[in-house]
C-alpha cells in the first residue's frame, strides 16, 4: 500500500507497516494483528487489541495456524455511521478466537483487524490486501464482520467472493445483502452468510407489537437513502421498502398518514431539513408514529427537533431498525414528560434481555461477558426506548 501524503495533526504516529495508512482525516486504516501498536484504531480498542496481540503471538508459535480477519469500520470519523459498535465487535471476536485456541484445538487462529475507515471509503485497498493474504504465510481462510449495509460493503463482499474467501456478516440486516446478491440486482455473492435477521423480520415483529396499541393509527415516513459518500445506504433503503411492504403489516399506518419526507446527509447531517420535517409533523395530520428509515447517528438530532416542535405535548413514537441500539437513552428529548417521545426498534442481541432471568441460556451469556474481564452491565428498563428482541446496522 502507498501511504497518503496528507496527514492530520491528530495522528500521533505514522503507521509502522505497509499494511496500514493514514488518511487525510487522521484515521489509521488497513490491517493489523496487534504487533504494530495497540492504539492505532483509537483508545477504545486498545485493551482488546492488546489481548489479540498476545493471543496471536501464542497462536503463531504453533505450526499450521490460520488467519481470520474482522473487516469493517473500526474507527470513528466526523460522519461516522459506526456508532461506537467497534469495541463490542472486536471484544466478541477476541473471545471467539481465545475459545477456539484453547487446549489442543487445531489449527490455531490468528485474528487480524481490517479497518476500512469510519465511512468505509478504503474498502478496496483493504480487500486487495486481504486477497493477497490467502497465498502468503498469513494463510487467510475467512473474513467476518464485513461492515454496515451500504454499497461499500456489497462491493467489498463481491471482491472477496471472486477470490473465493468465505465471509460471515455480523451487522448487515438489509434484505438481499446475502449470497443471493439481490440487494442491487447484481451477481451472487458466493460465500457470504450472515447471522442477523433482516429489517423485514424486525419490522414484522414491531407490527405484531403495534396490534396491541389501537391508539396508534397513523404514521409519517422519514428517510435518508444515501450515505455521506454519495453511495446508496442499503440499510436505510431496505428499511424504507420494508415499511411499505404489505408483508410486514406496517403499510396501513403510512396510508392513513400520507406524510413522507427525505433528508440528505451527503453534505453532513442536514439539521435544517430535520428541523423543517419535525415542524411539518404538526399540521393537518399529526401522526402518532414516525417510521424512521435513517441512521441512528442522526436520530438524536431528529428526536431533539421533535422535542421542540409546536405540538410537542402530543405523544409520538419513532419506529426504526436495529441501528437504534446505539442510541443514548439519557438524551433530554426522551426524558421530558411534557413532550412524550418514545423509540421502538428490534435489537439483535440486547444485553438486558440476554442477562435476564427469563433467558434460558443466561449462564452462557454471563460466561461470554465475563471472559473478557468486563462487568456484566445490566441496564434498567426504559419505557421510552422499547426494545423487542444486538445491535445491527
Amino acid at each position: 500500500m502507498i501511504r497518503r501524503p496528507q496527514q492530520s495533526a491528530s495522528v500521533t504516529a505514522a503507521p509502522p507497516t505497509p499494511a496500514l495508512l493514514s488518511t487525510a482525516a487522521g484515521e489509521c486504516v488497513g490491517i493489523t494483528d496487534g504487533r504494530d501498536g495497540h492504539s492505532l484504531f483509537g483508545k477504545g480498542l486498545q485493551p482488546a487489541l492488546a489481548a489479540i496481540d498476545a493471543e496471536n503471538q501464542a497462536a503463531t508459535k504453533i505450526p499450521g495456524y490460520v488467519t481470520v480477519a474482522l473487516l469493517g469500520p473500526l474507527t470513528d470519523g466526523p460522519n461516522s455511521l459506526s456508532g461506537g459498535r467497534a469495541v463490542h465487535q472486536v471484544e466478541g471476536a477476541f473471545i471467539a478466537q481465545h475459545r477456539a485456541n484453547q487446549g489442543n484445538a487445531y489449527p490455531k487462529i490468528r485474528l487480524v483487524l481490517a479497518n476500512t475507515g469510519s465511512e468505509q471509503k478504503d474498502w478496496r485497498t483493504v480487500t486487495d490486501r486481504l486477497k493477497a493474504m490467502t497465498s502468503t504465510k498469513d494463510r487467510l481462510v475467512a473474513v467476518t464482520g464485513m461492515g454496515l449495509s451500504r454499497q461499500e460493503t456489497i462491493d467489498a463482499a463481491r471482491a472477496l467472493a471472486k477470490a473465493s474467501i468465505p465471509m460471515i456478516g455480523d451487522l448487515i440486516t438489509a434484505a438481499g445483502l446475502d449470497t443471493t446478491g439481490t440487494i442491487d440486482k447484481g451477481p451472487k455473492i458466493t460465500g457470504l452468510v450472515r447471522v442477523a435477521p433482516t429489517v423485514n423480520t424486525q419490522l414484522a415483529a414491531i407490527s405484531w407489537h403495534l396490534k396491541n396499541r389501537p391508539d396508534l393509527k397513523t404514521a409519517a415516513l422519514v428517510s435518508a437513502p444515501f450515505t455521506p459518500n454519495n453511495t446508496p445506504d442499503l440499510y436505510t433503503q431496505s428499511l424504507e421498502k420494508a415499511f411499505y411492504d404489505q408483508a410486514t403489516g406496517l403499510r396501513p399506518y403510512l396510508d392513513r398518514g400520507d406524510v413522507y419526507f427525505n433528508f440528505d446527509v451527503r453534505n453532513g447531517a442536514d439539521r435544517t431539513s430535520l428541523n423543517t420535517i419535525s415542524k411539518n409533523l404538526c399540521g393537518r395530520v399529526t401522526p402518532d408514529l414516525v417510521f424512521y428509515a435513517g441512521r441512528a447517528t442522526y436520530l438524536p438530532t431528529f428526536l431533539e427537533n421533535l422535542h421542540q416542535r409546536q405540538c410537542r405535548t402530543t405523544p409520538i413514537s419513532v419506529v426504526t431498525g436495529s441501528d437504534a441500539a446505539t442510541l443514548d437513552r439519557k438524551i433530554p428529548a426522551l426524558n421530558d414528560p411534557d413532550a412524550p417521545i418514545s423509540v421502538l426498534y428490534v435489537p439483535l442481541a440486547d444485553p438486558t434481555q440476554l442477562s435476564s432471568k427469563n433467558n434460558p441460556d443466561r449462564a452462557l451469556y454471563k460466561a461470554f461477558a465475563d471472559e473478557f474481564g468486563r462487568p456484566d452491565r445490566i441496564s434498567t428498563h426504559d419505557p421510552k426506548v422499547v426494545q423487542l428482541g444486538t445491535t445491527g446496522d
